[in-house]
């Protein structure tokens, strides 16, 4: 109980993770750190149903009931890291091995000035990592001096303001051979992504409440500046709902001793200060994610 000159302050500083479940599961992959996160805020809604009854001429109101409650969270990242990206698209994300293909060739109608991508019959974004191509008109190979330039890691072809053998109009014929590579990719998708999310409590002024939430939907929320003067960041809604009947939609829990997250342990072992998180951002996710002797 606070006395009359007590009063406890808490500045929130705290770390997100997210437990993706394993599609068609509600079993948790293994919890993933989001990354800086400048807002966790939580909203709780309670249904309440109530009665009344008239005496002497007037509405009185007699016993109500809860109902049912609902808890909305709202938090943003500016870790833009591909993970992230795929869950704001709805999405896991995925990583995987593109092998080459076979030797294959695209016709375009040019105009200078103009960019052309190569494969986008093979890939809807077309191909990458092109590791041979030639570009011929009517049957003649065309140099690309003077005429274009080739971007062979986007397969993206170049045709020059004003190319020495080339005319507005002109229908080329791109040959191209692509090799393997790996890709990490995020799709869009009108699904929720569905997981546990837990927020660990760092404040060191004030106690420290941790909140875990065993079952949410998490959506995009809001629009995120590709191109701005500031940082990017990421907003997101994640509406929690009960895991089954047993369990409840949140557990908060007060941690009486101040003692560091694996994530702060982390930084420490890796000589990092909380002051130089936002700068080294890239290598906290390597060290918590991706494992520490990444770092050498």
């Amino acid at each position: 109980m606070a006395t009359r000159d007590q009063t406890e302050l808490v500045l929130g500083r705290g770390e997100v993770y997210f437990d993706p479940f394993i599609p068609g599961t509600k079993i948790g992959e293994g919890e993933r750190y989001i990354g800086n996160t400048p807002r966790f805020r939580i909203e709780r809604d309670i249904e309440v149903v109530e009665r009344f009854t008239s005496y002497g001429g007037k509405k009185v109101g007699k016993a109500s009931a809860n109902v049912s409650e609902s808890h909305t969270i709202d938090f943003i990242t500016d870790h833009m890291h591909i993970d992230n990206l795929a869950m704001w698209y709805g999405d896991l994300g995925e990583t995987s091995e593109e092998a080459g293909g076979a030797p294959s060739s695209d016709t375009f109608t040019i105009k200078g000035g103009r960019f052309y991508q190569v494969g986008k019959k093979i890939r809807p974004q077309g191909v990458r990592n092109v590791v041979a191509y030639a570009v011929s008109l009517n049957g003649v190979s065309v140099p690309a001096a003077g005429n274009f330039d080739f971007e062979t890691a986007t397969g993206r072809l170049y045709i020059h303001k004003d190319p020495a053998d080339l005319s507005d109009g002109d229908v080329i014929e791109v040959f191209f051979d692509y090799g393997a590579g790996e890709i990490k990719k995020a799709e869009s998708s009108v699904k929720s992504v569905l997981g546990a999310l837990r927020y660990v409590a760092t404040n060191t002024y004030g106690k420290r409440a941790n909140y875990y939430f065993p079952y949410v939907k998490i959506t995009a929320s809001g629009q995120f500046d590709t191109k701005s003067d500031q940082w990017q960041q990421m907003s997101f809604e994640a509406i929690a709902t009960n895991l089954n009947p047993a369990t409840e939609q949140v557990y908060v829990e007060y941690v009486e001793t101040a003692t560091d997250s694996l994530y702060q342990q982390a930084l420490t072992e890796n000589g990092l200060s909380d002051d130089q998180m936002v700068f080294f951002e890239d290598l906290i996710n390597i060290s918590v994610n991706d494992g520490l002797s990444q770092l050498g």
